[in-house]
């Protein structure tokens, strides 16, 4: 309990004590007890894990032509892929991409709603929240 208190009070950078206050920075050690926290900073906080794999295999060359990436977080996925993939060229003629909201802890997906494959554009997107 002790080490839940002084994290949550690193994380704010202000303990309120009965004298005063003491002022904690990232860096810093208090102990209390038999219990040392070190504060660090909070950009450390929340972020996703990165997977990749190759989506699209060149067979004759050997390689990969366009690789996805899979962020996880907690039990959240979501992934940036080829969505259009123009099997001619050989090439991705549009991605869905990802954004992670550390806030919410969640991801916002993009994709193409409407492609126009004659000038290979998207012409509307389509934005899907996911928990």
């Amino acid at each position: 309990m002790k080490s839940l208190i002084l994290v949550i009070a690193c994380l704010i950078y202000v303990i309120p004590a009965t004298a005063g206050q003491i002022k904690i920075i990232p860096g810093q050690k208090i102990t209390v007890g038999d219990t040392t926290v070190t504060c660090t900073a909070s950009s450390a906080a929340a972020s996703p894990i990165e997977l990749r794999e190759c989506q699209h295999w060149d067979k004759f060359n050997q390689r990969c032509l366009y690789e996805k990436k899979t962020l996880v977080f907690n039990s959240t996925r979501c992934e940036n892929s080829c969505q259009i993939w123009d099997d001619f060229n050989g090439v991705c003629l549009y991605e869905a991409t990802c954004r992670f909201i550390p806030e919410q802890e969640s991801f916002v997906r993009s994709t193409c709603s409407d492609f126009d494959k004659f000038n290979k554009v998207c012409r509307r997107t389509s934005d899907q929240l996911i928990r």
